[in-house]
C-alpha cells in the first residue's frame, strides 16, 4: 500500500445552491488530506467547500498556473446561463467568493473548457448569444483574475450550430476544437488555432473529422510534438457512439484523416477526455446504456491504440471524467458515481471519487465475473495482446485467426503472449464463428 496526499482543489469546486444537495454536473473541493491508495476508488468530497451562489452552476473546468486554480463554470444565477469562475489557492481558498463573471452576454454561455499559455488561460465556450445558432466564443483571463477580452472572441460562427468545445495548448498556440453541423448530414469535428495574443491564427476552422453520421464531445491534449483529438463517432452506429481520435499536428495538419478507432463495443461510450501522461495519451470514456461505468485506453504519440480496459465499475452511474497529471506522469482520475455508503456512512446521492493509477488493480474476469469481450477494429499490439472484457457478451472460446481464417492461438482475458506471431494481420473471432475485431500484430 501507499500513501498519498492528494490536494482536493486540483479538482473543482461543488458549486450549488446552499439549500440544494450537490447534484450532477457538480465537483468537490476542499482541503488537504491524506489517503491510504491500493489501487482501489476512494471518496473525495466527504466535506466540501461551496461557493454559494443564487440557482444552479455546472461543468466545471479547471486549470492551473503555477500559483494558483482557475476554476469556471455555467452559471444560472442571473436567469441565462453565464461563464464565471473562481480562483482557489493550492491550499483549498477560494480567492473570489462571489465568482468572476467570465461573460455574461444575452441568452446562454455553456460548457465552458480551460487552457493555459503560461501568462494567461484562456476560456472557451458554447454561446447562444446570437439567437439563431450557438457559436464558439472565448476570454483570456489573466492569473489575477482579470478578464482581458470583456467582449469575448469569436472562435466560431456556424448558422447551423456548434457543440462543446476542448481546448489544448502546444507551447506556440491553442488549438479549439468542438463539433459542428456544416456537412448537412451530421456534426462533425473541426477545429482552429488561436495565438496567446487571442488572435486566430486560421482564418477559417479546418475540419479533424467529417465520417459517416455525426462526430461530437472532442476532448485534446497535447504530447510535446502533436495534439491527440478523441470524440464520440456514430459511424458505425447513428444511436450509439463509439471513440474515434486523429493527431494533429501544431500547424492544423491532421495526421490521420480516417481516424484512430479507439473503442468500438455495443451500448455506446461517449464524453472522452483525453490526457498525456509524459509516455503515452490516457482516454477516458463514459461507456452503457443505463448504467455508466468509466473505461479507458492508452494510445501511443504514434497513434497505437495499447491495452484497454474498464477503469471504474460501482454501483449506479459514473459520469463526467476529468483527467490531471501529476508529478513523474503520475495520473488522477476523478469523477461523479453515485453514492450508497462509503466508509460506513450513508450518502444516497451523486459524490466526486478518485482514483490513482488508474490502469492498474483488478482485472475485468474479476470485476465482471464473466468472459465478456470488446469488439475493437485496428488495435495495434506489440508482444501481447490484451483481452480487457467490456460488456460485449460472447459465447464459447474466443481464438485469434490468420487471414485464411485459421486458428493461430486460443485466447483468454487479460494478457496473451503474441510474441512468437509473425507480423501481420489478425483477427479475434468468436465459438460461434463471429469475427468480433480485426488486429495487427508488429515486432
Amino acid at each position: 500500500m501507499r500513501k498519498y496526499t492528494i490536494l482536493f482543489s486540483l479538482v473543482a469546486i461543488v458549486l450549488a445552491r446552499p439549500d440544494q444537495q450537490p447534484s450532477c454536473y457538480q465537483s468537490g473541493g476542499s482541503s488537504v488530506a491524506d489517503f491510504i491508495f491500493d489501487g482501489e476508488e476512494f471518496l473525495i468530497d466527504t466535506s466540501i467547500v461551496y461557493a454559494f451562489a443564487p440557482d444552479y452552476q455546472w461543468y466545471p473546468a479547471i486549470g492551473f498556473d503555477g500559483t494558483n486554480y482557475l476554476v469556471v463554470w455555467q452559471d444560472h444565477r442571473n436567469g441565462y446561463w453565464d461563464i464565471y469562475g473562481t480562483r482557489v489557492s493550492v491550499d483549498g481558498t477560494i480567492l473570489d467568493p462571489g465568482g468572476i463573471v467570465i461573460c455574461g452576454a444575452p441568452v446562454d454561455q455553456m460548457y465552458p473548457a480551460i487552457g493555459f499559455d503560461g501568462t494567461n488561460y484562456l476560456v472557451v465556450w458554447q454561446d447562444y448569444r446570437s439567437g439563431v445558432g450557438y457559436e464558439i466564443y472565448g476570454a483570456r483571463v489573466s492569473p489575477d483574475g482579470s478578464v482581458l477580452d470583456t467582449a469575448a472572441l469569436l472562435i466560431s460562427r456556424q448558422a447551423s450550430g456548434t457543440g462543446a468545445p476542448g481546448i489544448g495548448f502546444d507551447g506556440t498556440n491553442y488549438l479549439v476544437v468542438w463539433s459542428e453541423w456544416r456537412s448537412g448530414s451530421g456534426y462533425d469535428i473541426y477545429g482552429k488555432r488561436i495565438a496567446p495574443s487571442g488572435i486566430s491564427v486560421d482564418s477559417i476552422a479546418f475540419c479533424v473529422s467529417s465520417a459517416r453520421n455525426s462526430q461530437s464531445a472532442p476532448g485534446i491534449s497535447f504530447d510535446g510534438t502533436n495534439y491527440l483529438v478523441a470524440w464520440e463517432d456514430y459511424r458505425r452506429d447513428s444511436i450509439y457512439s463509439d471513440i474515434y481520435g486523429a493527431r494533429v499536428t501544431p500547424a492544423g495538419t491532421v495526421i490521420d484523416p480516417v481516424g484512430i478507432a479507439i473503442s468500438g463495443y455495443e451500448r455506446g461510450q461517449c464524453t472522452p477526455v483525453v490526457i498525456f501522461d509524459e509516455t503515452n495519451y490516457l482516454v477516458v470514456w463514459r461507456y452503457g446504456a443505463v448504467n455508466y461505468d468509466l473505461c479507458g485506453a492508452w494510445v501511443t504519440p504514434a497513434g497505437g491504440v495499447l491495452e484497454r480496459r474498464l477503469i471504474v465499475q460501482q454501483e449506479g452511474e459514473q459520469v463526467s471524467p476529468e483527467l490531471m497529471v501529476g508529478r513523474d506522469g503520475q495520473v488522477f482520475l476523478v469523477y461523479q458515481g453515485w453514492t450508497d455508503t462509503a466508509a460506513s456512512r450513508s450518502y444516497h446521492t451523486v459524490r466526486i471519487w478518485g482514483k490513482l493509477d488508474i490502469m492498474t488493480g483488478r482485472s475485468e474476469d474479476q470485476l465482471v465475473g464473466e468472459q465478456q469481450l470488446p469488439m475493437v477494429n485496428g488495435s495495434v499490439f506489440r508482444g501481447m495482446l490484451w483481452l480487457p472484457g467490456l460488456r460485449c457478451r460472447v459465447r464459447g472460446n474466443v481464438a485469434l485467426v490468420n487471414i485464411s481464417g485459421q486458428k493461430v492461438m486460443d485466447l483468454v482475458l487479460g494478457a496473451n503472449n503474441i510474441s512468437h506471431l509473425a507480423p501481420g494481420v489478425y483477427f479475434i473471432k468468436t465459438g460461434a464463428n463471429f469475427l468480433v475485431a480485426k488486429v495487427v500484430v508488429v515486432r
